[in-house]
């Protein structure tokens, strides 16, 4: 392992044809990828469409199932500290959906950016929001990536 850098330098290219990704040690070329770009934005954007939709249904279930202990999803107050305490079904569901739903804005950002789209508005992180306010945001997340995906795919 002494041989592997501690960080890798990613850079991306693009070209009407291709796109590369390389890393700072020239040898090492991790992916190139046709430039089919419609059908490459579809097909992460309906990725993104399946987040969104398993996202909505766990908050809706942990929002009718566990009201009480389910207000503050994005919270850390949420779920207990690391330190050997039990956890309950809704805070380790809220734990693991945060996680995953911080994953989710990240790639929805980069792939906006990417497709050139603004981007959502409709995205927002903060610890804060209320269920009743992420279960809206994650509905018009749906319909922006519903439209998207129409717009990509064409007649």
């Amino acid at each position: 392992m002494s041989g592997l850098p501690k960080k890798l330098r990613i850079r991306y290219s693009y070209s009407d044809s291709d796109a590369v990704c390389t890393t700072s040690r020239p040898e090492r070329s991790l992916l190139v990828i046709p430039r089919e770009t419609d059908k490459l934005r579809s097909l992460f954007f309906r990725a993104m469409r399946e987040e969104c939709e398993l996202f909505l249904k766990m908050y809706r279930f942990l929002n009718a199932e566990y009201a009480d202990d389910s207000k503050l999803p994005l919270s850390p107050r949420a779920w207990p500290d690391v330190n050997g305490q039990v956890w309950s079904y809704p805070q380790l569901s809220l734990y693991c959906l945060k996680t995953r739903f911080d994953w989710f804005v990240t790639m929805m950002k980069l792939g906006c950016q990417e497709a050139e789209w603004p981007e959502p508005a409709i995205i927002n992180t903060k610890a804060g929001n209320h269920m009743v306010d992420i279960l809206a945001n994650l509905e018009k997340c749906q319909r922006f990536l519903e439209a998207k995906i129409a717009e990509l795919d064409g007649p």
